[in-house]
């Protein structure tokens, strides 16, 4: 029988060859510090670990594996020296056969490397790339007949559920190494056997299942294969097994088991403060519960493969999973193989979580612009799904700007956008006109909102919060008008809240708050629920609530101040100072114009029934300096500043405001701007060919925001360096 051995204690590791050992334990990672401080400067390199490994007893034709469920990102494997397995996926499990070079006395070496390539996922993202065994490992002993360990990180058996006619039919594939007699048996909540059937692949059917149905009731059986050689059980292994069908509609959006089933969700980064991607389970229990206390109904695991444990979670507790691999932000024309790796082992390890609705493909892969090559890729990702997973769909996260005529459109079978109208562009009122648009001229395309959101620091903070200024209130707003927009609108097949956390993104500088992206409705350390947390609790909750915001933005300086109140009840009362003061009927957002006390506090509390919840406020002759940035440090978008700063010019040379037709029109101008991006390109970490796909696609301004995000110093002076040298350029 197959036999299990933790392998999180015990590791020595040490970042070179002239450095001490340090004895650490899994799950670790050398950048729980230095990747979230800012400053793009996180140690990217090859580091060592290694471990002493207890004795293992194996009997006649017994095989040992090390087991890992994620080493980040390239993984070098030694037994005694000797090299037994070379992977290539930060997110994924693999396995490595110890046997044939275990000794009386075993040192296990593993090589974890997140360097630079240009042949792996991912190599330029708005996230931190944490190196190290982030996840558990352990050993696993087993006969020489067993369910293969060898299966791209499988648990050895391939499932498939459909639902047709009222009957649930449950395909599977066992993949045996040996020989034995296969059974394979499928176990009700109250372990019940209610179907079995014999051989390596075969069809299970259910009569009047009882369905995965949500958050409603996420009801699951376990499928558990066992192998035998006569009597004698081999092998057992066993796998979360459940039935629903879902279809979505380009007029009604998702549908669950023949019901609408709007699907009003977030997206989710696996790291935390001071930790990295090295979370424990107990971590991930906690994100899983903030998500369904908000009152979510879906998760897109970005940008990757995440640990088995959360997509465990999320099958017990009816969330609907968007699954995806790390193609991102722009195509490695070497890595064309990395990304069938890392789609064949996502699905191969995951197909049986009914949970999950689609396979990512990509996300804003077009950000550096589209080729064949670009689209090959995809037609490749998107066939192997279809070929190891006919159930289920594929998708693409599009970056906004991607015209919907476009092949990357039409190849998948959904689609999502990610759009950040009222934030990097534009206003929050942009979404209505491109949704309705988009709708109005593809009817049957339906298309979803990937990624959507603005940045909010919980101490900054403003009555009259504007774009760009990271205020509290600015993002709670924002999402207000969202939620507004995306209830109005079904034929949204799902949505997606960029983010539900802060995470690292070591480039950025933003918001006060080095190495950080903060559009997340929690804060890093998921001590804080900001404002805008409550504005979707408000919409998607069923537990009764009442929360008073702005209870961080305690210093007023005005004789009455706006007050708001999110509740999914339907009439708030308000007291101030235990007074009575109004009452308001209406639904999930309750606006108020309060009195401040002219000195002292002023303690507002909202009643609703038995609910009740308060703030205090605190008058002040002026603002509260803290709650604001300095101009300079409250720069968003880069972008946006670029024309602003050219006050005077002279029109009759180039300058940086000519688009890029005009500038190559020139050989000495498309010299200058030539020059320029291959610097850029060099400091971003990217190739020059793909900076200048992507500058041809828009203008110079692009490079200049790509540089601003990746937090790159002296954006400005060399941006208007360049500007200089064009101004010497006379038109003809």
């Amino acid at each position: 029988m197959r036999r299990y051995m933790d392998l999180c204690e015990g590791w020595r590791f040490r970042k070179s060859d002239e450095e001490e050992w340090e004895n650490i334990s899994l799950p670790h990672t050398w950048n729980n510090i230095d990747g979230q401080d800012g400053g793009n400067d996180f140690l990217r390199s090859r580091c060592c670990y290694e471990i002493n490994l207890p004795e293992v007893h194996l009997e006649k034709g017994e095989r040992l594996y090390a087991e890992f469920e994620a080493v980040a990102f390239i993984a070098d494997v030694h037994i005694n020296g000797k090299h037994v397995c070379h992977h290539e996926n930060g997110f994924a499990t693999f396995r490595c056969d110890l046997t044939d070079s275990l000794a009386d006395e075993n040192i296990l070496t593993v090589y974890a490397d997140n360097r630079r390539t240009d042949y792996t996922y991912p190599q330029f993202a708005d996230f931190t790339f944490f190196g190290g065994i982030y996840r558990p490992a352990r050993l696993v002993a087993v006969s020489s007949s067993h369910f293969s360990l060898d299966d791209y990180g499988s648990p050895g058996i391939r499932t498939w559920s459909e639902v047709k006619d009222g009957r649930g039919y449950l395909k599977y594939e066992a993949a045996v190494e040996g020989e034995g007699r296969c059974v394979i048996s499928l176990y009700d909540r109250e372990n019940r056997c209610v179907a079995e059937s014999e051989g390596t692949s075969g069809v299970i059917c259910a009569d009047d299942p009882h369905l995965w149905n949500g958050k409603k009731d996420p009801y699951l059986y376990t499928l558990c294969a066992r192998l035998y050689k006569g009597d004698v059980l081999e092998d057992e292994v066993s796998v979360t097994a459940a039935f629903r069908s879902f279809r979505i509609d380009p007029e009604k959006g998702f549908i669950l088991n023949g019901e609408e089933y709007p699907l009003r969700g977030v997206c989710r980064h696996q790291d935390r403060l001071d930790k990295g991607w090295a979370v424990s389970n107990a971590d991930h229990e906690e994100d899983i519960s903030l998500i369904l206390e908000m009152g979510a109904n879906t998760v897109r695991l970005a940008h990757y493969q995440q640990a088995q444990y959360v997509y465990d979670l999320c099958d017990r507790y009816g969330l609907v999973v968007w699954a995806e691999i790390p193609y991102i932000s722009g195509h490695l024309v070497r890595g064309v193989d990395n990304t069938l790796l890392m789609m064949r082992e996502l699905v191969l390890q995951n197909m049986h979580h009914p949970s999950i609705i689609c396979w990512g493909l990509s996300n804003e892969i077009s950000m550096f612009g589209l080729s064949d090559e670009v689209y090959e890729n995809h037609r490749l990702l998107n066939d192997l799904c279809h070929e190891l997973d006919h159930t289920r769909l594929t998708a693409v996260a599009e970056l906004g700007e991607l015209d919907g005529n476009d092949y990357l459109v039409s190849l998948p079978d959904i689609r999502s956008y990610n759009h950040y109208f009222g934030w990097y562009l534009g206003n929050v009122e942009d979404n209505v006109k491109w949704l309705d648009d988009y709708h109005a001229s593809r009817p049957g395309m339906p298309a979803g909102l990937s990624e959507y959101g603005a940045e909010a620091s919980v101490f900054l903070h403003s009555a009259s919060p504007v774009r760009g200024d990271y205020s509290e209130e600015y993002q709670a707003e924002y999402h207000e008008r969202m939620m507004e927009i995306i209830s109005t609108r079904p034929f949204i097949w799902a949505t997606h809240v960029w983010n539900m956390f802060d995470f690292a993104a070591d480039r950025r500088n933003e918001g006060g708050c080095a190495g950080r992206n903060n559009k997340g409705l929690v804060t890093y350390d998921r001590k804080t629920r900001k404002d805008s947390f409550y504005v979707y609790k408000a919409w998607l909750s069923d537990e009764p609530f009442v929360y008073v915001n702005g209870k961080r933005f305690t210093d007023r300086c005005a004789d009455e101040t706006p007050v708001k109140v999110y509740s999914n009840q339907k009439h708030i009362d308000l007291y101030i100072n235990g007074r009575f003061f109004s009452r308001q009927e209406g639904s999930h957002v309750f606006s108020f114009m309060i009195p401040l006390e002219k000195t002292g506090e002023t303690r507002v509390t909202a009643v609703s029934g038995s609910l009740s919840d308060t703030t205090v406020l605190i008058r002040r002759r002026e603002e509260n300096p803290s709650y604001r940035l300095d101009d300079r440090a409250s720069l968003t978008n880069w972008f946006d500043s670029a024309d602003d700063s050219l006050s005077s010019y002279d029109p009759s040379c180039f300058s940086i405001r000519d688009d890029m037709k005009t500038l190559c029109s020139n050989a000495e101008a498309e010299s200058e701007v030539r020059n320029y991006l291959m610097k850029c390109a060099d400091e971003i970490g990217i190739s020059f060919s793909q900076l200048w796909n992507v500058v041809l696609s828009h203008d110079l301004k692009k490079a200049y925001s790509l540089m601003g995000t990746a937090c790159i110093k002296g954006v400005e002076e060399q941006f208007f360096s360049l500007n200089e040298r064009l101004q010497k350029i006379k038109k003809h």
